[in-house]
């Protein structure tokens, strides 16, 4: 697009989008910090909107991303060459769920800082009811959703026996440690 600076590649997207069309990008906390720093939500005349998908399921969470770590299979779509099995590290599982806390508490904080209009969707509404979640989004952005119909992703499930074996193994280990 020739943009030269981020603001740039903004306004050069937005303005390819039709009049009523919304333009979403998937953003890290990092980088929504980023923005909200710079000030670029204030480009947008009615400044920008936010939808967070929370995983409720932390340790459900913190596993898939400990197992992708090890197998390298981020995505279902993404084929991955042969890899020995992953194998559970409790205290690592343990310290990926605290991180993920910790990174919610800091979105938490920016949105109240920056008084951002906000919509939290979670990921297993979202996976077990597509066509509402998309509908509250459709409100949230000020459309009428009625319409709108969830497509299937391309993605599959990834998760097996494996992330079941990992839960175990780490609800042994908090077994293990000293009662709350």
């Amino acid at each position: 697009m020739n943009s030269q600076s981020l603001p740039d590649f903004l306004c050069d997207i937005s303005a390819r989008s039709a009049d009523k069309a919304v333009v979403g990008f998937k953003t890290s906390f990092e980088q929504l910090r980023m923005l909200y720093r710079n000030n670029i939500p204030a480009m947008y005349t009615d400044g920008a909107k936010l939808i967070e998908i929370r995983r409720e399921d932390l340790v459900a969470q913190a596993i898939s991303y400990q197992i992708a770590l090890q197998t390298g299979a981020w995505s279902s779509r993404i084929k991955t060459p042969s890899h020995p099995d992953p194998v559970c590290d409790p205290e690592a599982l343990h310290s990926i769920i605290q991180g993920l806390t910790a990174a919610q508490t800091r979105m938490d904080i920016l949105v109240e800082r920056h008084l951002v209009d906000r919509l939290i969707v979670r990921y297993e509404d979202l996976v077990l009811e597509p066509d509402e979640i998309l509908q509250k989004i459709g409100r949230f952005l000020g459309f009428d959703a009625r319409d709108w119909k969830a497509e299937r992703p391309p993605l599959e499930r990834q998760a097996d026996s494996t992330n079941d074996a990992f839960r175990a193994a780490f609800q042994r280990y908090l077994r293990q440690q000293a009662p709350d």
